[in-house]
């Protein structure tokens, strides 16, 4: 399993969190993207939900950075245009590719719409939109189907000093 270290940006301008009181403004975001880049550290993590995020990111410029953003399948089976709002996404950060596009709510959608969803985000990886697709989860078992039916090339998943239950589940599957 290739680690890499991933600067996420969902607390950039919202209070996202629970001792989050206010909102992170340009300036000390532009000063955090900046101290990360000197340390080397090349990927963001975003999300096309993140109120803001991908509009305010674009005004700081973000080009030279790896973006991986999040998209949300709709829960009711119905395909959405996930291509649509990934240009509109792309559009707003000023980027002309992401690194990666992952599912963002891969625990909540039944197992048909996921699969007729995840073929937008197959197309957009062949259109060249994005170099590489998967999935954000948060728990083995459904990670488990999901990997009998499609090869992610990025499993997202959270992670701490006490639990690294999933992480033991994906070398099993060395991923």
């Amino acid at each position: 399993m290739k680690k890499k270290i991933i600067l996420g940006t969902a607390q950039f301008f919202s209070n996202y969190g629970i001792a989050n009181k206010k909102k992170t403004n340009k300036k000390i975001v532009k000063s955090i993207l900046n101290y990360a880049y000197k340390k080397n550290i090349r990927y963001l993590d975003t999300a096309i939900s993140y109120k803001n995020c991908d509009k305010n990111l674009g005004k700081i410029g973000v080009r030279k950075w790896k973006i991986i953003t999040k998209v949300n399948f709709p829960i009711d089976g119905d395909k959405m245009d996930i291509k649509k709002k990934v240009l509109r996404s792309m559009r707003e950060l000023k980027i002309n590719k992401f690194y990666g596009i992952l599912v963002h709510n891969s625990c909540a959608v039944s197992k048909i719409s996921f699969l007729n969803n995840y073929k937008e985000l197959i197309k957009l990886k062949k259109m060249g939109i994005t170099q590489k697709i998967g999935i954000s989860i948060y728990g083995s078992k459904k990670l488990n189907f999901f990997l009998k039916k499609v090869k992610p090339d990025i499993v997202q998943t959270s992670l701490n000093i006490f639990d690294q239950r999933l992480v033991n589940f994906l070398n099993k599957k060395k991923i």
